[in-house]
């Protein structure tokens, strides 16, 4: 299953000032605009609709490589240690000087409360600060700070909140020659540091390129861990905050040629290394070089149910069920008699332990929706007392099934 729609661009911009774009960090403006940091320019909003420029300001030769929307002011980094810095929302109002971090923060991300932020002393270490605003000025104190000590570095880091009280940071601690590639999850509240893993080892972004950024997110029913390195784009599908689906991507996209290639709008090979990314709602954003390109991502195929097989229990015999009433139900919901629910057919009667095989069925399941399959059987008359616990039509089991995850043991085989 494709992340990416259509390997074309829906559009592609070039940074109106300075001369390269960097980290983009999955920030965006309060219109869902990606905001990136133009070196030896600043920040700078792109439309998300069309590429065009909505905002910049041109932080001369201290440029920006990161930018964000925080309450009324568009906080950005200097692009060579000079801390973090604050402008009004309109791009142009009171522009504070530095705040520095002691760190040389380069990358920061927000929560939309708080700001984090990497260490670029010690590379491999993520902090949180609260934020002060004052109308001329501001102050960070700070919340945490985590260091993973792998000797390696994170560049670009990115906020993804999983629900239920569940935020995290990501990040890559490959943005240095001779890193472990790990992709590391922060929580959010605490800063306690996992390493993303499959069955508890843990996965390694593929490849000798350095890696500048890595993302969590959502669509259409699909949660998705992307990390970007300078010349490829790798895949996991997510389990949980911290684990995927498998050791290795489900998915690779190129800089260069290759039946996964990334073309630019014209379309024409991307120039530049691969700096950043983030998406939004049903768009990814990748920068490039001086560049930015947006794409069209995959909706989640709907899944249509053709031949369930499931595998009986229990102590009854044949003479307890009435002829063919082993009955297969669809339902849109976990309620058994009400009126969503649709037969998918019946089956003769099988003794316990034996298979139920329905074929032949054509029942859709939409993407990114739940439902249940019911299996159901009609109690003969006279049937053994205890073999049976209940009179009338009875469930006998229910099995939620999602369009886009592994279904339970307890279906012999489904398609």
């Amino acid at each position: 299953m494709s992340l990416i729609d259509n390997t074309t661009a829906q559009w592609t911009a070039t940074t109106p000032i300075g001369n390269n774009n960097h980290y983009l960090n999955n920030n965006f403006s309060t219109a869902g605009n990606p905001l990136a940091g133009a070196i030896d320019g600043g920040p700078v909003e792109y439309r998300a609709s069309d590429g065009a420029v909505i905002n910049s300001y041109n932080n001369g030769a201290d440029g920006a490589k990161s930018a964000l929307e925080l309450g009324s002011y568009i906080f950005f980094t200097g692009d060579d240690t000079q801390g973090i810095r604050r402008i009004d929302n309109d791009w142009s109002s009171n522009v504070t000087t530095y705040q520095a971090t002691a760190k040389q923060t380069e990358s920061i991300t927000t929560d939309g409360t708080y700001l984090y932020g990497n260490d670029d002393v010690n590379r491999d270490r993520i902090i949180k600060w609260s934020v002060t605003n004052n109308p001329t000025d501001f102050s960070l104190t700070q919340q945490w700070a985590e260091d993973v000590v792998t000797g390696g570095r994170f560049r670009g880091i990115s906020y993804f909140d999983h629900g239920s009280g569940d935020d995290y940071i990501y990040a890559s601690d490959g943005g240095a020659s001779g890193a472990s590639d790990k992709i590391w999850a922060f929580d959010a509240d605490t800063g306690s540091a996992t390493a993303v893993n499959f069955g508890g080892t843990d996965i390694t972004v593929p490849g000798t390129d350095l890696v500048y950024q890595a993302i969590a997110h959502e669509y259409d029913g699909r949660k998705t861990l992307i990390a970007v390195t300078t010349n490829e784009l790798h895949i996991w599908d997510m389990d949980t905050p911290t684990t995927v689906t498998a050791l290795t991507p489900t998915e690779t996209y190129t800089r260069g040629a290759g039946s996964n290639q990334l073309l630019s709008n014209s379309p024409s090979a991307l120039s530049g290394d691969f700096h950043g990314a983030g998406a939004k709602n049903d768009q990814f954003f990748l920068l490039h070089g001086t560049q930015v390109s947006a794409y069209q991502l995959a909706q989640t195929p709907d899944i249509a149910l053709s031949s369930p097989t499931f595998t009986t229990g229990g102590t009854y015999t044949a003479a307890d069920i009435v002829a063919n009433s082993f009955e297969l139900f669809y339902s849109t919901d976990t309620t058994f008699g009400n009126a969503d629910d649709t037969s998918l057919g019946t089956q003769v009667v099988v003794t316990s332990g034996n298979t139920l095989a329905f074929t032949g069925l054509s029942q859709t399941i939409n993407s990114g929706s739940t439902g249940t399959l019911f299996l159901v059987a009609d109690i003969a008359t006279g049937a053994t007392t205890g073999n049976i616990a209940a009179k009338g039509r009875v469930r006998t089991f229910s099995i939620a099934i999602r369009a886009y995850c592994l279904l339970p043991q307890t279906i012999t085989s489904l398609s």
